[in-house]
């Protein structure tokens, strides 16, 4: 009798049995991996110009400490200048600022080609192979050119 109950559900049993598997092999942080958001999306602020998601600022932050190590690359004849430049690129309010901006530009669609960055270093003394050196010194503390 019982097995005419299975024999009648088969594909029902199955199903069940193949879900509970797959349930106990994934777990539930498996389970709220698929459910959760991406946490860098996440919506920190909103400004006239767009929304300021956790992504934008913590790009600004990369890009704040990468401005505090080129500080002594840029401006080697001014010490004063180096100063100045590392000290704000370690606040905090630096970085938020940066962020903000950073919106701002995406939303009014300024675009930094790749000539603008070259004339900068160009502009900043750097040429050929001192900028091959210094990216180089970059490169060894995990910045990518």
């Amino acid at each position: 009798m019982a097995f005419g109950w299975f024999r009648r559900r088969q594909k029902l049993i199955l199903i069940v049995m193949a879900f509970l598997m797959v349930s106990f092999l994934i777990g539930f942080q498996g389970f709220d991996a698929f459910i959760q958001k991406d946490p860098g999306k996440e919506e920190i602020g909103k400004t006239r110009h767009g929304k300021l998601v956790r992504n934008d600022l913590m790009a600004a932050k990369v890009e704040m400490d990468l401005l505090g190590e080129m500080a002594g690359i840029l401006y080697r004849s001014d010490p004063l200048q180096i100063e100045e430049l590392r000290a704000v690129a370690e606040q905090k309010e630096a970085s938020n600022a940066f962020a903000l901006l950073l919106v701002e530009a995406r939303q009014s669609g300024v675009k930094v080609t790749d000539q603008d960055v070259a004339d900068f270093f160009t502009s900043a003394g750097l040429k050929d192979d001192q900028y091959n050196a210094q990216i180089k010194q970059l490169m060894t503390r995990g910045a990518t050119e």
